[in-house]
């Protein structure tokens, strides 16, 4: 595992941990991803991997994100500022609803927007951490009969899993790293990555 990898393992494992454990993706699925961030976006890695068509989400100010989601093989992108992410789904399923959604934003837009998605009996993933309150449509769960699963940190399984994933190449870490810094330069590094500017940044001593 080269050491650029290495610095990405851990936020991968706790993608593995609530996507590719404790959430049922089966080939074929429909999977929204909101929130195209670096969490987001390996996040749809993973249902890829499990055979998912996946559908990428973000605002305006991701559209660099929701280019890099597509150029890494995403089957749909969606800015919500200029198209309707539900309707789009709707058509893509037959107007079933996404079989998995995962919430990455952590706005309670984002977590709204999955629960309008998402069809009946289908799978929520809260992935993005929210140490706020936030309105929820908490009918949306009930009525639609969904299965929720939250998802934080990593598990030893998880930790194995990632390892196995990163050192026999089924997943590039590195394509998530965009910006490569000397450590002197942590502030522009740290001031990138509050921005949302690229995705993840590397710091080299």
């Amino acid at each position: 595992v080269s050491y650029d990898a290495a610095a990405l393992v851990e936020p991968l494992a706790c993608c593995v941990k609530v996507i590719s454990q404790r959430t049922p993706i089966a080939p074929g699925d429909v999977v929204l991803i909101s929130g195209p961030g670096p969490i987001g976006l390996m996040c749809a890695c993973l249902a890829r991997l499990s055979g998912a068509r996946v559908v990428v989400a973000g605002t305006a100010a991701d559209a660099d994100r929701l280019k890099t989601a597509k150029e890494q093989g995403a089957s749909y992108t969606v800015d919500v500022s200029q198209e309707n992410v539900v309707e789009l789904v709707q058509e893509l399923t037959e107007g079933q609803g996404a079989d998995v959604v995962a919430d990455c934003g952590g706005s309670a837009g984002s977590v709204n927007q999955c629960l309008d998605a998402v069809r009946p009996l289908g799978a929520y993933a809260q992935v993005a951490l929210i140490d706020h309150p936030i309105d929820v449509n908490f009918g949306r769960i009930v009525y639609k009969q969904l299965r929720v699963q939250g998802g934080i940190s990593q598990n030893w399984s998880a930790w194995h899993k990632t390892l196995d994933l990163v050192r026999t190449g089924t997943v590039d870490l590195t394509q998530f790293v965009s910006h490569r810094l000397p450590l002197e330069d942590w502030e522009t590094a740290f001031e990138g990555a509050e921005n949302k500017v690229g995705l993840k940044y590397l710091l080299c001593p």
